[in-house]
């Protein structure tokens, strides 16, 4: 292959190929490979950091990472290179010791107990100064803050306090204990001059030595040592009998207008063992969770863009989920502007009869403008018709109702806050799958969301330790542009999204003990495998064509880097030759036949030449892959030596195969030369160059003659029925190729049928019919039909003829496998060129039994032999032994004739 470039605007990118080009047997092209375009073992590196232990939680603060592992916390630079570390456990735990002692000053107790600290909450927070707290599993989910310095955010050994105040807590009351070593997720907020936690943990019902509650809300304190609630009413608790069958798992929290959310998976109710999410908000400027309401979220993937559907598919376990500001395009279709918030969770199905998450994933987005309209629907709704709030798992007491104290559930929640509409909604908010179910297959545990101009991306992890990007959007059958292994173990819900809409943003990700940097642009471009691919990647992820492979331009060097156009390929043309006059329809196979990015398929930008040829373009059925054009006529009354096949697309980009010839198809004879006029005769064209062009026709005076095979030499067609008996020029088109043949072809009329003999047959079969009648010598292929009313099918047979004489020869089947009641009727017809002529009477008889061979009898009489041969049992039919039935030697009895017990054959000298 040869390749040549140059530095213009209109410069000709010419790929010549030596070989002769390969031809298609049916003008079709091969459809393309499944996943031909990308390829999904890509190996991707990043800037990555690898635990001792399990990660839990990251958080980014000045270009520093801090990571909560188990027994660590690490410090890492924006590169994913370690700083420092803190060590937070093992822990030993003493019932006599305070969560902030160390118990080993203790000596040694039977009740002392090592424990790992699994980080459970990772906050840092700037309103009282830059500062780190993390709080664990172990010391009774206590946290510590780590006061950060300045000039070195690395160092988080020097200044540690451990938030915990003898005075202020105690086992029935503890608002410094923060985490559950079960779950816990904690979202710090800012309001009134001071900092607000909101806390939600997992309980059980194993006593605590210092309690936990449900949902709660603290403030920081001024001191830094510890927390305080808001009031003595700032949390809830599911009632501890409930707390093992009922367990509710935090899966996330966020803030957006006025209100603070919580996403959980529990039970559908007390008495259910099916799950499913639901979807927590408290009013930011309620320190009492008066406000407290919550309502079920399901995502669902239809076949149809209706709601409902007879195929629908329900996701009912969240696994993930990411709260953020949609990109302009996504924005539109969702019905919201830019700056309102959008949650995006990827839910999966439960395994039947189990609360366990199945390798079926689908992913939704709710506008948080739609979901307050829920809430706030649903609520006016229990205010106004005196509904069941429910919630009793938190309440074990008689039905609770709303009472109809306002018409604005919006402002007053029934009445204020002494009512305490705290309540549940039982009717989930359902969305569809932004990505119609292209994720049926594999189990989805990690989102985060980003933007890149008008557009909004979709980072998501797998339980196999995948990474898919993908554009969201809510009316476009999108397919993820970035799919490859990151690691083998499963993807976090917890990630970090940086400079979300710039090019130099990244995403942090947890798989197991390590931490990975991915771009938002995506890793590379090295997974598509294909031009077209690669330039229909999103504009944001910078991909072009570089040589044979997809980079970015800083990787591309001796070579063009194309961005917006691809280099057409030719694989396959068909057909290989075509007459000189020219209408033959070619088809050109390749890739990379759009002259647009987009693929576009127009005459003005794409131009194809054959030899001299112009070539026209059929638009509408053409493709990125297919071209289908009709050749002009070119001057020659001789074979053409081959000749290339050319493509251009924008002026600019030129491929090029050689192989192609212009022929001068020629007939030279016919045969055979006479036929019936009911036609049905197989005629046969013998030449050169038959299989040339695309479109072949034959022509028996104007009538066609219906093909039955081609080859360059041969072409095989069944001639068409004519009236009248005349001779008829015979024609050959070959696309806009005319050749009349020399030979006409003449009608005769149809065979037909005098008699035949013998109508009898012995059951063995084997006798020979003759049937005689008129311009049977014109017959091509016979066939005789015996049919027997005993059997239920028809026997058919081969016959031969004899040229030049009107008799035809057929040899009757047996039909002793049958074991019929001889003698048996029946009838005889003829098939002659798949045309059925005649019927006549026909008939099985017995075999004759013959004596014990012996050398027959001659006795000569005048110039033939008689031949005396014996026989046993019934008497012969005559009419079974009419005909050419019986062979002596190499000859047949002319005359057979029958005495008692004796049968003479007369064989002529």
């Amino acid at each position: 292959m040869m390749l040549s470039t140059m530095n213009h605007p209109t410069s000709i990118l010419s790929m010549l190929f030596g070989s002769l080009i390969v031809g298609l047997s049916n003008g079709e092209c091969e459809p393309a490979k499944k996943h031909a375009g990308v390829d999904l073992n890509v190996q991707y590196s990043f800037p990555s950091f690898s635990s001792e232990t399990l990660i839990q939680n990251l958080v980014l603060h000045n270009r520093h990472i801090y990571v909560g592992a188990v027994n660590k916390i690490y410090v890492v630079n924006n590169g994913l290179e370690k700083l420092s570390e803190f060590k937070t456990g093992p822990v030993l735990e003493s019932p006599s010791c305070s969560p902030c002692d160390r118990c080993e000053e203790n000596g040694n107790s039977s009740a002392n107990v090592w424990r790992n600290n699994t980080n459970m909450v990772l906050l840092i927070e700037t309103f009282y100064g830059d500062q780190l707290i993390h709080c664990g599993s172990a010391r009774n989910g206590v946290c510590f803050l780590h006061n950060l310095q300045h000039d070195d955010p690395a160092d988080i050994a020097s200044n540690v306090q451990c938030m915990y105040s003898r005075r202020n807590n105690g086992p029935s009351k503890c608002p410094d204990c923060m985490a559950s070593p079960l779950g816990t997720k904690v979202l710090m907020t800012k309001q009134a001059g001071f900092l607000k936690v909101y806390a939600g943990a997992t309980l059980s019902s194993t006593p605590l030595a210092f309690p936990l509650h449900s949902l709660s809300i603290k403030r920081l304190k001024e001191s830094e040592d510890g927390f305080q609630f808001l009031t003595e009413k700032s949390y809830m608790d599911v009632i501890p009998r409930f707390r093992d069958a009922y367990p509710i798992k935090y899966l996330y929290a966020f803030e957006s207008s006025g209100y603070v959310y919580f996403l959980t998976v529990q039970r559908e109710s007390l008495n259910s063992q099916a799950s499913h999410t639901r979807i927590i908000r408290l009013s930011l400027s309620d320190p009492y969770l008066h406000s407290y309401i919550e309502m079920p979220l399901e995502c669902f993937i239809t076949e149809r863009r209706k709601k409902r559907s007879s195929n629908t598919e329900d996701f009912n376990l969240m696994q993930a989920a990411y709260a953020t500001k949609p990109g302009s395009d996504l924005a539109s279709q969702l019905g919201v502007s830019t700056e309102e918030d959008v949650l995006f969770a990827v839910f999966a199905q439960s395994k039947p009869g189990s609360t366990q998450p199945a390798n079926r994933s689908a992913v939704c987005a709710f506008p948080v403008k739609i979901i307050n309209q829920l809430f706030e629907h649903f609520a006016d709704d229990c205010c106004k018709k005196g509904l069941s709030k429910g919630l009793r798992h938190f309440y074990n007491t008689t039905d609770r109702y709303c009472v109809n104290k306002s018409s604005s559930a919006k402002q007053t929640y029934c009445g204020g806050t002494s009512d305490q509409v705290q309540m549940e909604i039982i009717f989930p908010a359902r969305r569809l799958d932004l990505y119609f179910g292209q994720f049926r297959n594999v189990l989805l545990t990690s989102i985060a969301v980003f933007t890149q101009g008008k557009v909004t991306i979709a980072n998501l992890g797998t339980a196999t330790g995948r990474i898919i990007q993908a554009v969201v959007s809510r009316t476009d059958r999108l397919t993820p542009h970035v799919n490859f292994q990151l690691d083998s173990s499963s993807v976090s819900p917890e990630v970090i999204v940086e400079q979300s809409g710039s090019e130099e943003g990244y995403v942090i990700v947890i798989t197991g003990k390590k931490i990975s940097r991915i771009p938002l642009t995506g890793p590379g471009c090295g997974h598509f495998l294909s031009c077209s691919k690669c330039l229909t990647a999103p504009s944001f992820m910078r991909c072009g064509w570089c040589g044979a492979q997809c980079s970015r331009i800083q990787e591309c060097t001796n070579q063009i880097w194309a961005h917006n156009i691809c280099p057409p390929v030719i694989s396959e043309i068909s057909p290989l030759t075509a007459p000189f006059e020219g209408g033959t329809r070619l088809s050109i196979c390749g890739k990379d036949f759009g002259a647009l990015k987009a693929g576009k398929i127009s005459a003005k930008l794409i131009a194809i030449e054959v030899g001299n040829a112009p070539c026209t373009l059929e638009t509408n059925k053409s493709n990125k892959n297919r071209l289908l054009c009709t050749l002009e006529a070119v001057n020659a009354t001789q074979d053409y030596n081959p000749v290339f096949v050319k493509l251009t697309l924008n002026r600019s980009l030129t491929t090029q195969m050689y192989g192609f010839r212009f022929v001068n198809p020629a007939v030279t004879r016919i045969f055979p030369t006479h036929g019936r006029k009911s036609g049905g005769a197989l005629l046969t064209l013998t030449g050169k160059y038959l299989d040339s062009g695309s479109r072949r026709q034959v022509l028996i005076g104007g009538k066609v003659c219906n093909l039955k095979s081609i080859t360059e030499t041969k072409i095989e067609c069944t001639t068409p029925a004519h009236t009248s008996l005349l001779s008829h020029s015979v024609v050959l088109k070959i696309d806009s190729a005319v050749r009349e043949v020399k030979n006409s072809f003449t009608y005769v009329e149809n065979p037909s049928i005098r008699n035949i003999y013998p109508v009898w047959s012995f059951s063995s079969g084997g006798s020979t019919v003759t049937v005689k009648g008129t311009n049977l010598n014109f017959v091509q292929s016979s066939q005789m039909v015996i049919t027997v009313h005993q059997l239920p099918k028809a026997l058919h047979v081969a016959c031969r003829h004899v040229d030049a004489l009107e008799v035809i020869y057929c040899q009757t089947p047996t039909l002793d496998p049958f074991k019929l009641t001889l003698p048996a009727q029946g009838k005889a017809s003829f098939i002659f060129d798949n045309v059925t002529v005649g019927s006549f009477d026909f008939g099985y008889t017995e075999n004759p039994l013959l004596n014990t061979f012996r050398v027959p009898k001659e006795i000569r009489k005048g110039g033939s032999n008689e031949l005396e041969i014996k026989f046993q049992g019934a008497q012969i039919k005559p009419e079974a032994v009419d005909g050419k039935i019986l062979t002596i030697g190499n000859q047949s009895c002319e005359n057979i004739h029958l005495k008692p017990n004796t049968l003479i054959c007369i064989i002529p000298p």
